[in-house]
């Protein structure tokens, strides 16, 4: 039940009414209590006027501007992503859009493995889920070359080279094995590689243990030209106990040589060998270097190029480099060398290098990985030259995704989401941490929209909602797929659809007010509002009226990236008409406006809005009951209404729907229409009783409410009473 009591107070009298109401929802009964509400009147006419046909915010028990739920304001959730279904593989069918990552745990994706899967360590299935898996990337592996006839590898191999003059078939098995840990296909057959749609371009550098890092730089230049992503090399330096004896540890953990030529230029020349291998590799293929299985504590030798500054303090390498450890997932600690630092150039008791080892150390399972072997075969092998191939097949995954990205961010993507929980995490032994593609493949940082066209441009988070009277899915459609940047500029697309929410424009009830009332002052505060009434004839009036709404228009709101209302102006003109045709009251209303919205559209979707037209009308009759009173009779009304319904008006949204990989930003112009699908009408019944000799009556009322907008039923239902008394 719902009762209030409202009151006009002037000098010499009081005009006060009793109202209450049960709302009729088409579930099961809801009964709610509404607060008590004073209002003041200066003369008995506008008194009068008031309990007949309603003032004040309508008059007739609307809700006011306060009432409407504020547009829920949550921030964007990074885990809510998606791809466009058009980027999808083709090594998985349709239905795998939706697919949860448990799809892709296949027996080839636990692989044989001795204890945990080292693709599930790492959460490639999270990748493959959301539609990533390698396809287009190509990796270059420079090693002892391959089993070209092997059933997991033949499909792979897309290039080939051999530099070593012996041949590229492999005859020690080590390059076969990385490869697959690389790309092995996913056919159902012993394993699968971690970018299992991934090109190989082989290059056999050697025909046993030994390794020549100038042939590897050859095979890095041939890669350069082929396009591609990663050149993996699971090669290094042997541990040289004369070189160890020269280093002196700093506070910081790192370390300096003091040999003459070394601790200058960096074991075997790293400093001089960065230049030529920034060379070989060209603008954005990255270089993948094992880091080692002697397990000494620090990470030197060719791994040094990755901190090699040139005199201008950058990086000679910019970043295109990433030296792997090999982490033992079941002994939960990491084998071979570590990721504590070796200055390549000191000097002046001072190392003038821009970087650490451990800035581009990441970590792998590489300890028992069963991969591709010669002959046909598959074997199990340990050490960093396994851990390697892994990340390289991470790099061919998220190049896929985001081919626009440079070497240099695809590496630090890599980095920058790797899982520091592993056990006994020290920055100085575990770099950055054990490859992580389940967050690497969703939005980091900064997320939002763009907002100046350019993908390098200034994004706005997304937030806000609309709250839309008679909104449907066909007017946003658009809204399904959002693209959002992150912080390496990706692109990653979210549904806003679900912000937005349907409002129920009415805000008056002719049951309530007993025949005709004004549906526009509704959405105006009392002091944001004029009204002036002006008779033309016996039977009818017009009133021009005109009022400010703050936050919203006619009761629609916008917020965050569907814009901000600011406030809105509206002008409108009721006719009403009132006339008593045998023995009955006719009364009817028409009615129609024209609002303009103030809005901000800055940091966000919207492009603009133009002016709003709406319209309303009321049609009914009294039949009087007896005539116990004459002045004051007892009646029984009927009347339909249609409340306030936009009938011309539109948002402009400007969507960005994908961006280049120049780094434009694609968007595509959507008009919401604001006029409804359906039209909300009211249907009302109500009975008015004279009381106290007229001076005061009391009105049972019921109404129907269709299409109503916030209702799942599209139905609401009210009965309820008021009583009016005046002194």
């Amino acid at each position: 039940m719902n009762a209030y009591s409202k009151c006009l107070v002037n000098r010499t009298f009081v005009t006060c009414r009793l109202n209450g109401f049960i709302k009729l929802p088409t579930t099961k009964p809801l009964i709610s209590l509404s607060k008590i509400q004073r209002q003041i009147g200066p003369f008995i006419a506008m008194s009068v006027l008031c309990v007949l046909s309603g003032c004040g915010g309508g008059g007739a028990g609307g809700l006011s501007v306060s009432d409407v739920p504020p547009v829920e304001d949550a921030r964007f959730d990074v885990n809510d992503i998606g791809v466009p279904t058009d980027n999808m593989n083709d090594s998985v069918d349709d239905d795998a859009v939706t697919l949860a990552p448990s799809y892709f745990e296949t027996e080839e994706y636990w692989g044989n493995a001795y204890g945990a899967s080292p693709l599930a360590v790492t959460h490639f299935s999270d990748a493959y889920a959301r539609g990533w898996t390698g396809k287009g990337s190509l990796i270059v592996i420079a090693d002892t070359g391959i089993d070209v006839s092997h059933a997991d590898l033949a499909g792979q191999i897309k290039y080939g080279i051999d530099l070593s003059g012996t041949g590229l078939t492999d005859t020690n098995g080590h390059g076969t094995h990385v490869a697959g840990i690389v790309a092995a296909a996913k056919n159902d057959i012993g394993m699968h590689g971690a970018a299992f749609d991934a090109d190989l371009a082989i290059a056999k550098v050697t025909n046993g243990w030994s390794y020549s890092f100038q042939i590897a730089r050859q095979a890095a230049a041939w890669g350069r030209d082929l396009g591609a992503v990663a050149i993996n090399m699971s090669a290094a330096y042997q541990r040289d106990i004369n070189f160890e004896n020269t280093l002196v540890k700093l506070d910081d953990g790192a370390y300096y040589s003091t040999h003459a030529y070394h601790g200058v230029n960096g074991y075997y020349n790293s400093l001089g060998e960065a230049y030529a291998w920034k060379a070989a590799l060209g603008p954005d293929q990255v270089l993948v270097k094992a880091a080692g299985n002697d397990g000494t504590i620090y990470s030197a030798g060719h791994n040094q190029m990755a901190t090699a500054t040139d005199d201008d303090g950058a990086l000679i390498l910019d970043g295109q480099m990433l030296i792997v450890g090999n982490w033992d997932v079941d002994g939960e600690f990491l084998r071979g060398n570590a990721a504590g630092n070796v200055c390549v150039t000191w000097v002046g008791d001072h190392c003038h290098d821009a970087a650490k080892i451990q800035d581009s150390f990441i970590m792998a399972p590489g300890t028992y990985i069963y991969s591709t072997y010669h002959n046909g075969d598959y074997a199990y092998l340990t050490g960093t030259s396994m851990a390697a191939p892994m990340v390289a097949g991470a790099l061919a995954v998220v190049h896929q995704m985001w081919p626009h990205m440079s070497g240099k961010n695809l590496a630090k993507l890599l980095l920058v989401t790797a899982d520091k929980t592993v056990s006994g995490y020290d920055v100085n032994l575990h770099g950055q941490g054990l490859l992580d593609m389940e967050k690497a493949t969703r939005p980091y940082g900064a997320v939002g929209i763009p907002t100046t066209g350019r993908a390098a441009g200034s994004v706005a988070a997304v937030s806000g909602g609309a709250m839309i009277a008679g909104a449907t899915p066909a007017q946003f459609a658009a809204f399904d797929q959002v693209m959002v940047l992150d912080s390496f500029e990706r692109d990653f697309y979210v549904n806003l659809t679900t912000r937005i929410l349907p409002a129920n424009m009415p805000r008056t009830s002719i049951a309530r007010a007993g025949g005709i009332t004004d549906h526009y002052a509704a959405y105006f505060k009392s002091d944001q509002r004029i009204a002036l009434p002006i008779l033309l004839g016996d039977w009818t009036r017009m009133t021009l009226g005109a009022g400010m709404s703050e936050n919203e228009f006619l009761g629609n709101r916008l917020s965050g990236s569907f814009g901000q209302v600011k406030s809105s102006n509206t002008a409108y003109i009721n006719i009403d008409y009132n006339r008593d045709i045998f023995g009955l009251n006719g009364f009817a209303q028409f009615a129609g406006g024209m609002t303009h919205p103030q809005v901000e559209t800055r940091e966000s979707l919207l492009a603009g809005v133009s002016t709003i037209l709406s319209s309303s009308w009321t049609v009914g009759a009294e039949i009087p009951t007896h005539q116990t009173d004459v002045n004051a009779p007892s009646r029984i009304g009927l009347a339909i209404s249609q409340p306030v319904t936009i009938e011309q008006g539109q948002l402009n949204y400007n969507i960005p729907v994908a961006r280049t990989k120049a780094g434009s930003v694609l968007y595509k112009h959507h008009a919401v229409d604001l006029k409804p699908a359906k039209r909300a009408l009211n249907i009302a019944s109500y009975y008015d009783q004279p009381l106290f000799d007229g001076m005061g009556h009391m009105r049972l009322y019921a109404e129907v409410q269709h299409n109503h907008a916030s209702r799942k039923s599209q139905r609401a239902s009210r009965i309820g009473f008021a009583f009016f008394m005046t002194l």
